[in-house]
């Protein structure tokens, strides 16, 4: 009947195209005869007389070592040396016109692409971020994306929990003869790695540092702490003044209490001021006090935050290790009111569930008008995300540049609820 039906319609000068959805399955059927038809097939196709589409998200190989080897599919000679169409990733000019789309400069638009590789959700969120600004692009991308690679990091190379060590090797420029012969087999290598004849490497730098920070926080993720809405929220307020260059710190505070003595929950809202800190006291706070809400307040750098030395004068610490001692701490959000963190929130977010931190220099007032409108709504009962609303709209209405930026759980509710 299949042989009659090509026929026929090759009588009527018509030329049929097969197209086999989920092939996988099809390749399941255990009719004897479907040997026959698939044998059938393969001759029309090598005689120009059909052409077949089979869309699956198995290869053929894939498919023959993952079914039974009595099944006709896998004894029959279809799709040896046939042709596989994989979409291909995202191209230098089509990245180019969407970053016209959005009027970037033509170098801008160069430098990201150079960022980009793996799924067109990578290139996308390079746009998005382009807007506030192309430095520590690499780590607030890595943070936007969340954890929208993993499944196809898992379709790409298999689970996980088993291919750790590879994904280490890859980033780390590691890759083995080995690594390299799977990279190169595998249907979605053009999205994974870049290739050479001696060589694989991490498609791009945003990747590299997203697979990083995946596997980074499996091996140390934090464990959080379950809280219940009708308790304390508690709100470390750490903060350092600058010898050399001191900051109205102190009216920051005061006016975060006043407004917090205004709020529907502020009976529900504990502070501990940490003043004059040092990176010791910040550690033993961080253990006897076991805030809800970590929050920065003075210098800062793309590096880190300054801090009191013991003794006498100032003391970088940084990002990294700030991050570090998150861990398993039970922080649930951390912000930084200093200059240029948001550098480094992407390392702080592999510990916490939500960071507030600034793109750019941030004004003295405008980070008390932040401060204030944030803490005064989430004392109120709204979200995070609410609260990094108000933070920016009072930053704004008072004629500042909204440098803020929020990443992670904007669904985060401390009191009420």
């Amino acid at each position: 009947m299949f042989e009659a039906l090509i026929e026929e319609l090759h009588s009527l000068e018509k030329y049929p195209v097969l197209i086999v959805e989920r092939f996988h399955s099809f390749a399941k059927v255990p009719d004897d005869a479907f040997l026959s038809i698939l044998s059938s097939m393969r001759s029309f196709e090598h005689g120009g007389m059909l052409t077949t589409v089979a869309l699956s998200p198995l290869g053929y190989d894939s498919i023959r070592r993952e079914i039974a080897t009595s099944l006709p599919f896998v004894n029959s000679s279809y799709g040896d040396n046939h042709d596989r169409a994989v979409m291909s990733p995202l191209t230098a000019n089509e990245f180019r016109v969407a970053g016209e789309r959005l009027e970037l400069e033509p170098d801008a638009v160069g430098h990201l692409y150079s960022l980009g590789g793996g799924p067109d959700i990578v290139y996308q969120a390079l746009l998005d971020e382009a807007q506030g600004g192309i430095d520590g692009i690499v780590s607030r991308c890595v943070v936007r994306l969340g954890d929208s690679l993993t499944s196809f990091l898992n379709y790409a190379i298999g689970p996980l929990d088993y291919n750790r060590p590879l994904l280490r090797r890859l980033i780390d420029g590691a890759a083995t003869q080995t690594d390299a012969e799977f990279f190169h087999a595998i249907l979605q290598s053009g999205f994974l790695v870049s290739k050479s004849q001696i060589e694989v490497k991490c498609a791009g730098p945003v990747l590299s540092a997203y697979i990083r920070a995946l596997l980074e926080r499996e091996e140390h993720g934090a464990e959080v702490r379950p809280r219940q809405l009708d308790a304390r929220v508690k709100i470390l307020l750490v903060s350092a003044n600058s010898l050399s260059n001191p900051l109205d710190i102190e009216a920051e505070v005061r006016d975060l209490l006043r407004q917090l003595g205004r709020t529907l929950h502020r009976d529900k809202v504990e502070i501990n001021h940490c003043q004059a800190a040092t990176p010791d006291e910040v550690v033993f706070a961080l253990r006897t006090f076991m805030p809800d809400i970590v929050h920065f307040s003075g210098h800062g750098d793309e590096q880190g935050v300054e801090l009191r030395a013991e003794g006498s004068g100032g003391t970088h610490v940084a990002g990294i290790a700030i991050a570090r001692a998150f861990q398993d701490r039970g922080v649930r959000l951390a912000v930084f009111n200093v200059c240029h963190s948001n550098h480094y929130a992407a390392a702080i977010a592999l510990y916490v569930e939500a960071v507030v931190a600034t793109s750019d220099e941030v004004d003295d007032d405008a980070a008390k008008y932040f401060a204030v409108a944030f803490y005064r709504t989430i004392a109120s009962g709204f979200t995070a995300g609410q609260a990094f609303r108000d933070g920016t709209s009072a930053v704004e209405m008072n004629g500042f540049s909204n440098v803020f930026r929020y990443h992670g759980n904007a669904e985060l509710r401390f009191v009420g609820g």
